[in-house]
């Protein structure tokens, strides 16, 4: 599962000044080009705009869902 601080830590590596405090999901296929981001039921799913492709996919926990597993009565 993905943390708000994982996230966080992650930094885009193309050596741009503008790019250092951020990380943008581009697909291999085609790097330049916009992508679509979806949810539904639980699910962000990124594509590119160009070929429709998946990029990521990345689950959403309930913070109920969250807690009750830190607490150990999930």
């Amino acid at each position: 599962m993905l943390y708000r601080e994982d996230l966080d830590a992650l930094r885009c590596d193309c050596g741009k000044p503008a790019c250092e405090d951020h990380i943008v999901f581009h697909g291999a296929c085609h790097p330049k080009e916009k992508t679509w981001s979806h949810y539904y039921d639980g699910e962000l799913t990124i594509r590119c705009a160009k070929c429709n492709k998946v990029v990521t996919r990345i689950a959403v926990a309930r913070r109920s869902e969250v807690v009750a597993n830190e607490q150990g009565t999930g």
